[in-house]
């Protein structure tokens, strides 16, 4: 019966001193109205990190989390093996959040770029489409499909699409829903156009549309 976003707080230009925190409103109220609103505290992120972009989400138990991007901010090292996304806890009143940097620390290939989770109820299984960077000279120019049963452990079930070079081609900030047995998405996609294509990957040069056709096949 509510209606929830997640939020970073910038308190300074340099991102690693973002803050998370999470709003949430009644769905029968006035959302223009800002005392419909309750806002919870803020947290900081692991040290060299930047968590953003989250996903509000049911785990499986019921509790409200927020699955975040963590995206790793030391520029000398431009990958973690396992790609981690976080996971934070939100108290049923919306005002408090918990993480354990163990067991919240999730291993999610993709986790340093920006994802959307959904959770399909008729396979009992939550989604979500990433880009892995399995290798330093990977960067947003693989798109493939993820799962999840309990939304902690993750795995590639399908690579969608490959270019070999990841200078100038991209496939990325990618949402998507559901669409019957199929799911469709829209990406911001950086690839030729016959004018020279992208100035570089993260800088896009076209909006396209996807489907996934029978994804829980």
């Amino acid at each position: 019966g509510r209606i929830w976003k997640g939020f970073e707080f910038a308190p300074e230009s340099d991102r690693k001193t973002w803050r998370v925190f999470v709003i949430s409103a009644p769905t029968d109220s006035d959302l223009l109205n800002r005392d419909s609103w309750t806002f919870s505290e803020q947290i900081e992120t692991w040290p060299d990190y930047q968590w953003i972009e989250g996903n509000m989400v049911l785990s499986p138990d019921g509790q409200v989390v927020d699955v975040l991007r963590s995206n790793y901010m030391n520029r000398d090292r431009l990958r973690e093996s396992d790609e981690p996304a976080t996971l934070v806890k939100v108290s049923p009143d919306g005002k408090h959040l918990t993480h354990d940097p163990d067991s919240d620390r999730l291993v999610f290939p993709g986790g340093g770029t920006k994802f959307t989770i959904k959770y399909d109820p008729e396979s009992s299984k939550y989604y979500a489409l990433v880009n892995p960077q399995p290798t330093k000279d990977i960067y947003r120019n693989i798109l493939a499909m993820s799962v999840s049963e309990d939304l902690r452990s993750w795995r590639i079930a399908r690579e969608l699409i490959r270019h070999p070079d990841p200078v100038k081609h991209a496939f990325q900030y990618v949402d998507w829903d559901f669409d019957g047995v199929d799911i469709v998405y829209t990406s911001r996609t950086a690839y030729d156009d016959g004018l020279g294509g992208a100035n570089r990957a993260h800088d896009a040069n076209y909006l396209t549309f996807g489907r996934i056709e029978n994804f829980r096949e």
